[in-house]
């Protein structure tokens, strides 16, 4: 579903044509890892971005540098009409760049492969949306609000229940989710 609309990436992409095949089996395409198609338009992506830097002979962070939108070029439309608003992704990978202390590991890396040693170092970027409007939503053909909502019980005990409309898949949401009601409402965790 959304598969190709992430095509675009963080990337200046003036065109693009994606077809994508779907086959009923009774074995899964991918398993326990939900994203309506994200995940692989992302590897797809990235993957390309890799090879090209390779057969380039030039950095990974080179080839993205190159082929980012520029923060001056938003808000930037993308071949399927979806406008992002805004960003810095050379500011983003210059930032992580620092923060991963990036040259080192590229010597560590080369010093490592020269002993017979395989280090790898993994890069990706990613956009999406997030509450996006109905009419955007609308737009790409997804049938919900893109929102949610979640209310508060307290207890004459002082304990409380939080209630929202998003479940979980194994990230963690009712730990995470407790931790904000504790500290946003002062009480202890286990209550």
């Amino acid at each position: 579903h959304y598969y190709g609309r992430l095509l675009v990436g963080l990337y200046k992409t003036e065109n693009l044509y994606c077809r994508v095949k779907g086959v009923y089996t009774h074995t899964v395409p991918t398993e326990a890892y939900r994203g309506a198609g994200r995940p692989e338009a992302i590897y797809v992506l990235e993957r390309l971005l890799e090879n090209g830097a390779r057969e380039m002979g030039i950095d990974t962070c080179e080839i993205r540098s190159r082929n980012f939108i520029q923060p001056e070029e938003f808000p930037y439309a993308t071949p399927f009409d979806i406008k992002y608003d805004s960003a810095d992704p050379p500011g983003l990978l210059n930032k992580v760049i620092k923060l991963s202390l990036y040259q080192d590991l590229r010597k560590r890396q080369a010093e490592f492969r020269q002993s017979g040693k395989l280090i790898g170092i993994g890069l990706a970027t990613f956009i999406d949306c997030a509450g996006a409007p109905s009419r955007v939503a609308a737009k790409i053909g997804r049938r919900i609000g893109g929102w949610d909502s979640a209310f508060i019980r307290v207890h004459p005990s002082g304990k409380v229940n939080v209630f929202c409309g998003t479940h979980s898949h194994g990230q963690g949401h009712a730990t995470a989710f407790t931790q904000i009601a504790a500290d946003r409402l002062g009480i202890d965790i286990e209550n």
